[in-house]
């Protein structure tokens, strides 16, 4: 729950960075909040599983933006979100999955998922890694920006980092 609203709450302040509509930014808010649903049908021991995963897991992981575009894509009315959710995985150079799209081919909003769960997965702590400071994560977004992550996007989070309103969040919800 927590990472879902930490992409939910990056991708809204990147899509009004970005001056979109208001459509689309509650379009994009609430596929990052449901970003993830298609690991129900993933099984527990991969999701929750402390280690790397072995490629075959992996192969399983990566079926989760197909089942939760399946799920959601059942009501005509979250039909643009189960868009956004099946492409969150695309590389802006075509190498992501599911369907290998790339640069303008990509939704915006995955394009904005994409980046803001990426940061979230750097900005705090898993069983496979220690959180990263701000700094690494400036490094990160750098080192892909053109590979895999749109640099527009890209550089509207590095502001966001860089202004400190990315790490504020993450501090203040430390405390609560």
């Amino acid at each position: 729950g927590g990472h879902s609203e930490d992409v939910a709450t990056l991708s809204r302040l990147l899509a009004e960075k970005m001056n979109l509509s208001k459509s689309e930014i509650y379009d994009i808010y609430w596929a990052g909040i449901v970003h993830d649903i298609g690991k129900i049908g993933i099984k527990s021991e991969i999701i929750n599983k402390a280690s790397r995963l072995t490629l075959e897991e992996y192969k399983q992981v990566q079926q989760h933006s197909m089942y939760g575009y399946e799920v959601l894509n059942r009501s005509s009315e979250l039909a643009t979100i189960a868009k956004l959710v099946k492409h969150h995985h695309e590389w802006y150079n075509g190498s992501g999955y599911p369907d290998k799209l790339k640069d303008k081919e990509i939704p915006i909003g995955s394009q904005i998922l994409q980046v803001a769960d990426s940061v979230s997965s750097m900005a705090t702590r898993r069983s496979y890694q220690n959180e990263k400071s701000f700094d690494k994560i400036i490094t990160e977004l750098e080192m892909y920006k053109g590979t895999q992550f749109n640099p527009i996007i890209c550089d509207h989070m590095i502001d966001l980092i860089k202004s400190g309103i990315i790490e504020n969040y993450f501090h203040y919800k430390k405390k609560i």
